[in-house]
């Protein structure tokens, strides 16, 4: 029998249970998913005129060619002068000195030899709204995607860069001391520092156990800031790819490692940006995107190009925030309500939007690959996707994309030496309980006395997609070799496991527990 209960906190008490306790060997991890249906694969059809087109900068084209073609002369046939030359996509940015019509310029590009396209130069907006004293406090967002007992594994390392696509951030601010790498200002007005990208840039790799302020998700990760949004929050598309190509650049410059978080986005197809995102991709770069604020299922750019991991927002009740975009690209969900984070002035404040949620999800990525730096673009998405808890009602969901990403388990898969996984499976009178809160306890003889909690769970309500625990199972990764308790509870139930469970370095301990009034 199952049943919807909410959470329900209790102190561990000593009750008669069921035990059973058996270790396999394995680490237990789910394979490779298959890839979501996906977004679409090019652009839209033209529309008759400008009126048309989505936002997009007035008076400017981008042309992107292909090779041994003389881009300069293509320009100015159209009588444009070239504003910005991105040579390693073979594109340009043109103006037009005079008022024109932009779909008749494309058109006539289009038309010519050696033209690969020919696009506005569409404009996107940012998705967010407006011993670390807050960590407990106000950050649920790490711990819900279980932070805390990924850190026991890597805490990030320098060599592992993220990379914020964004306004220009408050490098000064003490949550970012020594942290901030030389970037660029690829939008190249004003570096006035303003809220959204230093809030982006704290929720990723703010510095933790510092004694003040917020822990970030990846406390050592490098912060290269890269400026492609004016301090209004537009971002140009050619601004965007110049970033792209500059955050791969320095990796390979400068033999890093670096996960590009681009916490924007809008409805216009660019084709320079897509190619950006191939060149990262191709330079061992991985790409992360809000999916969007609209609320529907509707593919935006970055995040519908393929390859890029596309991020919406959950909330701290695990279902997906109402406005966070949805669709057949979404990857995963991660925290993006009434998130605690940096803003200029050495300063905190909450903000909600999927621009909160992907860098979460950038943070664990950085952590991978300060554990694994051989692991390309791809495999880190995997192991991020494969890990990651389900919350829909299939493998794959459009609402939740893989499910809610999870630090501990994407972490503890790649680290199977030190650390085990727990499944603790909770039964009453009735049958097995979904919804059954569980926590995991540091152990003690007889299970009495518990006063350290290692992690939470719930128990799923199945029936099983093939990702997801059976009926009545609450998962626990990344747990360190030791000696655990496990209590479970609902609004009327509750019981402890009667003994300690061994955990042992990259096995599979099973626990039951029954549960009475």
């Amino acid at each position: 029998m199952t049943r919807t209960l909410r959470r329900a906190g209790w102190t561990p008490l000593v009750l008669s249970v069921l035990l059973l306790v058996g270790c396999t060997s394995g680490s237990g991890l789910i394979g490779v998913p298959s890839p979501g249906p996906g977004g679409p694969s090019g652009p839209p059809p033209l529309p008759s005129s400008d009126a048309g087109l989505a936002d997009h900068v007035p008076q400017q084209i981008v042309i992107g060619v292909q090779p041994n073609t003389d881009i300069h002369r293509i320009a100015t046939s159209v009588g444009g002068t070239v504003t910005r030359e991105i040579k390693e996509l073979r594109s340009v940015t043109v103006r037009f000195p005079q008022p024109t019509s932009i779909v008749d310029n494309i058109r006539k590009l289009q038309a010519m030899a050696g033209v690969r396209y020919a696009e506005p130069n569409y404009l996107y907006q940012l998705f967010g709204t407006p011993n670390d004293p807050f960590f407990s406090s106000k950050q649920w967002g790490p711990q819900e995607i279980g932070a805390p007992s990924a850190w026991d594994i890597t805490k990030g390392s320098p060599n592992a860069v993220v990379a914020v696509l964004d306004s220009a951030l408050d490098g000064t601010h003490p949550e970012f001391s020594g942290k901030v790498l030389t970037g660029n200002n690829c939008e190249g007005g004003p570096t006035t520092a303003v809220a959204h990208g230093t809030h982006v840039a704290g929720i990723a790799a703010a510095l933790g156990n510092n004694g003040i302020g917020i822990a970030g998700v990846n406390w050592n990760a490098g912060i290269l800031p890269i400026q492609v949004c004016n301090t209004s929050g537009a971002c140009a598309n050619s601004d965007i790819a110049c970033g792209i190509i500059f955050g791969a650049t320095f990796a390979t410059l400068n033999s890093v490692r670096v996960v590009e978080n681009l916490s924007l986005g809008g409805p216009g197809y660019a084709q320079q940006i897509k190619d950006a995102v191939d060149f990262a991709l191709q330079s061992g770069v991985l790409v992360i995107a809000s999916s969007g604020n609209d609320g529907k299922s509707t593919v935006l750019f970055p995040a519908g190009y393929p390859g890029v991991m596309a991020v919406g927002a959950s909330t701290p009740a695990n279902g997906r925030a109402t406005f966070s975009t949805y669709g057949p690209h979404l990857s995963v969900i991660a925290p993006g309500v009434d998130i605690y984070s940096t803003i200029p002035g050495a300063s905190y404040t909450l903000m909600s939007g999927t621009s909160m949620a992907a860098p979460h999800v950038a943070g664990v990525a950085a952590l991978i690959l300060a554990l694994s730096p051989g692991l390309t673009p791809t495999q880190v998405r995997s192991q991020i996707e494969r890990t990651a808890t389900h919350l829909g009602s299939s493998a794959f969901d459009p609402q939740f994309g893989w499910g809610l990403v999870n630090a501990a388990a994407a972490l503890g898969a790649l680290a199977p030496n030190n650390y085990g996984q727990v499944q603790i499976t909770v039964q009453d009178t009735l049958g097995l309980v979904g919804g059954a809160d569980v926590v995991l306890w540091v152990g003690t003889a007889s299970c009495l006395g518990l006063t350290q909690e290692v992690q939470t769970a719930q128990t799923s309500f199945g029936p099983p997609p093939t990702t997801a625990p059976p009926l009545g199972v609450a998962s626990f990764n990344a747990v360190p070799v030791g000696s655990y308790c496990a209590t479970a509870s609902t609004t009327t139930e509750m019981g402890t496991t009667a003994a300690p469970l061994a955990v042992a370095a990259g096995t599979l301990t099973t626990a039951t527990v029954t549960i009475s009034p």
